[in-house]
């Protein structure tokens, strides 16, 4: 049955963005917000209009999605799983785009060793879909969603091949390209062609491709959105960069995981433990090898795969990107400001801390987490505007730099929650992250599960609300001002002790890639 018209619960960015695909997908669709904050629109005082009506109420929420199903059955209320509605809608779409065939040729271009696979509309929800909710939903519906998917890869790649290009599984290596490791994908490539190796760049989107256009010489290449990676990733060895992405093929092959950041190991810390199993087996099912960059996340990924019953192996590898951070020589090391950059924090809280900091009179340079970019720009709503009563504050800045520099982190005092930089900050500048996220039902960052906690004691100052955030903040403001060399010479040597490879990490992947090529190799 196709709903068009719903009471909406929450009113927030999860269920703002469920609303504009259901617009989007549906070419009609009238939403009705319950929302808890405002007077007059909670779930309270609707709950007599919902009970008279037959429009039917849509949880849309993400992480709070429980909380808000037992506030409804408190009230009375049957309400429906508006993330679970958005996947039969995405699968019927799917399945209609597979069965056309006609339209199928629109979605690709192809040019000799040059495959794009376009980003359509359709893949853009499912990437935001599979990001946001597929932990959320019962494996049942997300089965058939992700069938549906890779029906419709199997129709694109009949068309594709019937065009002169070959997705068939073949010998060599496949390396993920993005912005965040193209240096990295391209040196491996390099490594790779000098000891006469086949390989194909698999791009993520098609600026990436262009940015880098006058370097890949004799290259195979293959464009096309992340979620679709597992698929068009034709080779016996892949090197997946990142996680949390649906296994599309079934052929025999080795695949390695990389990530971005050391954060990653300790994410399932804050987890309730009835969901790590859930949400682990989707981050990492997808891989045969993990690569690790220090002692502690190769520790925590055992912990994890072996309790989760996950088969991939950690490997000890490094971080090629830290291991050229490092390089810089960066002279400022101080406390000019704090450096807001936060990932999953609601705006409402981001403007709060902002306001308190402001209000302490210290300067707060912000940077929008490109997933926050991403969410604004896929919503309708403009998430910046509460942070208007700002901009006429000197001590108050926006950070609009396509990159965050070694310099911006050396001179300031970064604050995040669970992004990659609540890591990657103290390990490349030598100085203490203040880590800030609220307590909600799985967010005390000093939590331990399976012998780690996300938040580290010597890498982190931890608050638990925004006045404990500003006291650690003025505390931490004080250590680095008064004993910075000793707090950098102290982390520096925590590092040397701590990250594998330190230093020469690129020569160990490469190393890496080799052994497991000649063992991918042999599969039939």
């Amino acid at each position: 049955m196709l709903i068009k018209k719903a009471f909406i619960y929450p009113n927030d960015s999860c269920s703002n963005a469920l609303v504009a695909m259901y617009k989007d997908l549906l070419g009609d669709f009238e939403a009705i917000f319950i929302d808890d904050r405002v007077c007059g629109s909670s779930l309270s005082e609707k709950r007599d209009e919902i009970l008279n009506s037959y429009i039917p109420l849509l949880v849309c929420a993400g992480e709070v999605g429980d909380i808000l199903f037992a506030k409804c059955k408190e009230n009375g209320v049957n309400a429906l799983c508006g993330r679970e509605y958005a996947a039969k809608l995405l699968a019927q779409e799917f399945n209609k785009l597979s069965a056309g065939g006609g339209h199928l040729s629109n979605c690709f271009f192809l040019d000799a060793n040059f495959l794009h696979i376009k980003d359509i509309r359709l893949l853009q929800h499912y990437c935001y879909f599979y990001f946001s909710f597929s932990r959320f939903i019962d494996d049942d519906i997300l089965l058939k969603l992700n069938y549906q998917v890779r029906n419709f890869c199997e129709c694109l790649r009949e068309l594709i091949e019937k065009s002169g290009f070959d997705l068939s599984v073949t010998s060599g290596v496949c390396l993920d390209v993005n912005k965040l490791v193209s240096v990295q994908s391209l040196a491996l490539d390099q490594f790779l062609k000098s000891k006469a190796i086949d390989t194909t760049l698999f791009f993520w989107d098609y600026d990436s491709y262009v940015k880098l256009g006058d370097k890949l010489q004799n290259t195979r290449i293959i464009i096309a959105p992340w979620i679709l990676s597992d698929y068009f990733t034709p080779k016996k060895l892949v090197w997946m960069y990142g996680k949390n992405r649906p296994r599309l093929r079934d052929e025999k092959r080795i695949v390695i995981g990389a990530g971005h950041s050391v954060c990653e190991a300790f994410d399932y810390c804050l987890l309730t433990i009835s969901r790590v199993d859930k949400i682990a087996r989707a981050n990492f099912l997808t891989f045969d090898y993990y690569l690790a960059i220090d002692k502690l996340s190769f520790q925590a990924l055992s912990n994890l795969f072996r309790e989760c019953n996950i088969p991939a192996i950690p490997l000890e590898a490094g971080s090629p990107s830290l291991d050229n951070k490092i390089k810089e020589n960066i002279a400022n090391y101080g406390a000019e400001y704090f450096y807001y950059i936060p990932k999953s924090t609601e705006i409402s809280m981001i403007v709060e801390v902002i306001r308190v900091f402001l209000k302490a009179g210290k300067k707060i340079r912000f940077r929008p987490h490109m997933n926050i970019e991403y969410l604004d720009n896929y919503s309708s709503s403009n998430i910046y505007r509460p942070l208007e009563e700002f901009m006429q504050n000197d001590n108050f800045s926006i950070d609009r730099d396509p990159k965050i520099t070694q310099e911006s982190l050396a001179r300031g005092i970064v604050i995040t929650d669970t992004s990659s930089v609540s890591y990657s900050t103290p390990w490349s500048s030598l100085k203490p992250t203040l880590l800030f996220a609220p307590n909600k039902k799985e967010h005390d960052l000093r939590q331990v599960r399976y012998g780690f906690s996300f938040a580290n004691p010597t890498l982190h100052r931890v608050g638990d609300s925004v006045e404990t955030l500003l006291n650690e903040g003025l505390k931490l403001e004080k250590e680095v001002l008064e004993h910075g060399m000793e707090l950098k010479e102290s982390l520096r040597k925590y590092r040397s002790e701590n990250i594998y490879n330190l230093g020469v990490s690129q020569q160990k992947i490469e190393k890496i890639l080799l052994l497991l090529l000649e063992k991918a190799e042999s599969y039939v």
